[in-house]
């Protein structure tokens, strides 16, 4: 099983939940390996600070349960270990880069994407152009490390995990200011979805949106 993930926060979410299913014996005598040397650091961060956590998590701690760690887990950060990965059935491998754009999941994919024994989750949206896009839209044949490659491995999508709020969220949000923005610019997602976006918000809160163009230039008053 592949799970690339996102090396801050969302690696830590999906350790979190796995956690969980290992505690309450819902999965077992699964090794799980993340495989990303920046998740890893920002997971002993994680881990430093648990003041930090929410209500459910510090209620982990309380009962001894540290949320990121369980039997079977391990980091990995050597290079060396790493590659010891490699052809070892039966097993999880988190590892970024979270679009498949680059890092050791590349590696990985390149070893497995042919197998229909593997299964890849993808847990964070995947951007048009990326690889890990072009496997989500079902593409049968990808380039991976340079290499055309099938893929016959098993692709599932998991939501939920969204660091992003959503329409209505940023609907809410524009509503909250004391007095409604003269002008509102969408310069992040993909354009399809800006431009309705920016329409819904002119029809809905009468507010000038504008989604610019690549190097468009605004004066600001």
């Amino acid at each position: 099983i592949l799970i690339p993930t996102f090396a801050i926060e969302r690696a830590q979410e999906i350790i979190y939940e796995l956690n969980l299913f290992f505690e309450n014996q819902l999965l077992e005598g699964l090794p799980v390996y993340l495989d990303s040397p920046m998740a890893a650091k920002a997971t002993a961060v994680f881990k430093e600070f648990p003041t930090f956590y929410d209500e459910d998590a510090r209620r982990l701690l309380e009962k001894g349960d540290d949320p990121f760690e369980f039997d079977g887990f391990e980091i990995i950060e050597s290079v060396e270990d790493s590659k010891r990965l490699v052809g070892r059935n039966g097993i999880v491998i988190m590892a970024g880069s979270g679009m498949m754009t680059g890092g050791r999941i590349t590696h990985h994919l390149a070893n497995n994407i042919e197998k229909k024994t593997t299964h890849i989750i993808f847990v964070g949206y995947q951007v048009k152009g990326t690889l890990g896009r072009r496997i989500v839209d079902n593409e049968p044949e990808v380039r991976v490390k340079g290499r055309k490659m099938q893929v016959k491995a098993q692709v599932h999508t998991l939501g939920g995990f969204s660091a992003h709020a959503d329409m209505r969220d940023l609907r809410y949000w524009l509503r909250g200011f004391g007095h409604s923005p003269r002008q509102v610019f969408i310069v992040h997602g993909e354009e399809s979805i800006s431009v309705g976006f920016a329409a819904n918000v002119k029809q809905e809160l009468s507010i000038d949106t504008v989604v610019p163009s690549l190097n468009e230039v605004f004066q600001l008053d």
